[in-house]
């Protein structure tokens, strides 16, 4: 899986590419009003808000009311062709076009499968707006563990932070059904992540797939449009953790594979934040990349244990 957008969340997707480009991409939407600061106007979009993102708008709304946290969520939801929906979370009593002092929230529709994804994703900046990421850090806790209380919380996120050294992505810390996980991004905007353990193991549409030609997969300049599986046992893990964004939290497996070849497969941990073991057999989804080795790659969309 490439770095989505390019996050995915993220990003790929991420939250600050959809801020400087929405514009030209889709009109915004309106969900039911969650604010009284919004104009009563509404917009048609072409692009249809999913349930999940109504849920996530919904979810964080109730979870900042009955806790008193210093947020507003607003009601507008912007669609877009990169299939996100986003709405922004910021301070009350700020103007809505003041954009200095909100954040905005983000959730994918999975591109070759369709399905809306549990995982969502939010962008900060730790220059001027920390104190609005430590808020919403504390809100992600609560909608991911309904059973967690406020005191609980605020120290979940304040331990988070404080083990974020801001230029590497934190150990995922689990929360109910999801890990929540802090990443750079650029400068001082950095990306929260909420990932469903339920989509750990990638999307993908099986019946686009066929068994990997290990000729086919020594040319990625000719096959590299193509997706394939391949099953095989892993016999080494290695990080490549280069300095760009775009390069950060490479996570490589070397596969024997069933076939008798040797191949190399890989994933961004930020964007799916599973290690596989080594000694255990795996069946990988992908699509093939260039590789500096001798053996094939291939990256993971979707991956199966198979013992």
């Amino acid at each position: 899986m490439e770095k989505r957008g390019t996050y995915r969340w993220l990003s790929l997707m991420l939250a600050l590419v959809f801020v400087l480009g929405l514009a030209g991409c889709a009109p915004e939407g309106s969900s039911s009003s969650e604010s009284e600061s919004e104009s009563s106007e509404e917009e048609v979009s072409i692009y249809t808000p999913t349930d999940e993102i109504l849920e996530l708008q919904r979810g964080l709304h109730q979870v900042i009311s009955q806790n008193g946290l210093d947020l507003i969520v607003y009601s507008k939801i912007s669609g877009s062709c990169l299939s996100e929906f986003t709405f922004w979370v910021g301070e009350p009593d700020k103007s809505t076009t003041d954009s200095g002092e909100k954040t905005i929230v983000g959730r994918m529709v999975n591109q070759e499968t369709g399905i809306s994804e549990k995982s969502w994703e939010y962008q900060f900046d730790f220059g001027d707006r920390a104190w609005l990421g430590r808020n919403l850090l504390t809100a992600a806790f609560l909608w991911a563990d309904p059973s967690m209380d406020l005191a609980t919380a605020e120290e979940q996120s304040k331990n988070l932070l404080y083990n974020y050294d801001r230029e590497n992505m934190t150990e995922p810390v689990e929360c109910g059904d999801y890990l929540i996980y802090l990443v750079p991004y650029q400068g001082d905007i950095h990306i929260a992540h909420v990932y469903a353990k339920s989509e750990l193991q990638g999307f993908a549409d099986l019946g686009l797939y066929r068994p990997i030609d290990y000729e086919e997969a020594c040319q990625p300049d000719f096959y590299g449009h193509e997706r394939y599986w391949l099953s095989g046992r892993v016999t080494k893990v290695w990080e490549k953790n280069e300095s760009s964004y775009y390069e950060k939290n490479k996570v490589y497996y070397m596969v024997e594979a069933d076939d008798g070849h040797i191949y190399e497969v890989r994933h961004y941990r930020d964007l799916q934040p599973f290690l596989l073991e080594e000694g255990k057999r795996y069946l990988f989804y992908g699509q093939l990349l260039r590789n500096e080795s001798e053996n094939p790659l291939m990256s993971i969309t979707y991956w199966e244990p198979l013992e």
